[in-house]
């Protein structure tokens, strides 16, 4: 599978989703545990199994890296698997990195290292996609966005979905929003994933007031972009296609089932 890995100690949690974020409008898939990963005993596993199947592995490594257990685990998986580094310092220099980290000075003596100033990820994009380029690690999705959509990704920096209904996994989760509410606020839900929701919309800025009315706390939201037109096909598929009586999973047009194991269901997502 061709995917990429995100870790980070609590400090830099802003800049993994940011990342994942810009790597995603660059048509990348990528994994980090506090979107992706379901919580509980079994994160660990989770974790293992998704460096495992990695591409590479983009350590984002900051000041407070001292106490970023997570990190240092993840890492030395990836050392033991083999993976490719990409490694993202931020607030600290590869010089500083080798006196406060010696252990790791052998797993990243060869491998890219993209620093974060001042002036933030997106500037800092084009040399990380540069060395996942240099590394034989290129996008897995590429599609040509239509131009309404490409202007909502480049004023909101989110990833886009073009077709809505066949970026959809379970029909349920589509209708946790009333018909009336997705139609009046634009927005349906696609799946549930980890600890979030990812709900398509045209205007994500009400992203807080869909989640205030219609999630529960223990949710998070993350919005993807796509037209008004492409949301209003999806809502009437789900909602006025499908009797509301019926349990039944609901299909695609070639007969796929969108209610999977969610491990299986990442898997075939994300697979290149």
């Amino acid at each position: 599978m061709g995917y990429v890995v995100i870790t980070y100690d609590e400090q830099a949690f802003t800049t993994a989703h940011e990342i994942a974020r810009e790597l995603e409008i660059a048509g990348y898939f990528t994994w980090y545990r506090w979107r992706d990963g379901c919580g509980g005993a079994s994160l660990v596993g989770q974790c293992e199994r998704r460096i495992a199947e990695a591409s590479a592995v983009i350590p984002i490594i900051s000041k407070s890296l001292a106490s970023g257990d997570w990190l240092a685990g993840d890492i030395e998986r990836a050392r033991k698997c083999g993976k490719e580094f990409i490694v993202v310092l931020r607030g600290l220099t590869r010089e500083r990195l080798r006196r406060i980290r010696p252990e790791w000075t052998e797993a990243f003596a060869s491998c890219p290292v993209v620093s974060i100033s001042a002036t933030g990820v997106r500037a800092a994009m084009p040399r990380l996609i540069a060395a996942l380029g240099s590394l034989g690690i290129e996008p897995l999705r590429s599609f040509e966005l239509p131009p309404g959509l490409a202007d909502l990704v480049n004023r909101y920096r989110l990833p886009a979905v073009v077709d809505v209904f066949e970026a959809m996994y379970d029909y349920h989760i589509a209708r946790m929003m009333p018909y009336e509410a997705s139609v009046k606020l634009k927005a349906i839900p696609l799946e549930y994933n980890g600890n979030i929701v990812v709900v398509a919309m045209s205007d994500p800025s009400r992203a807080d007031e869909v989640f205030a009315t219609y999630f529960s706390d223990s949710y998070g939201i993350e919005p993807v972009l796509a037209t008004e037109e492409a949301i209003d096909e999806a809502i009437e598929r789900v909602h006025k296609a499908y009797d509301t009586s019926v349990t039944e999973p609901l299909e695609t047009d070639n007969g796929d089932l969108r209610n999977e194991d969610p491990d299986q269901e990442w898997q075939r997502r994300n697979s290149g």
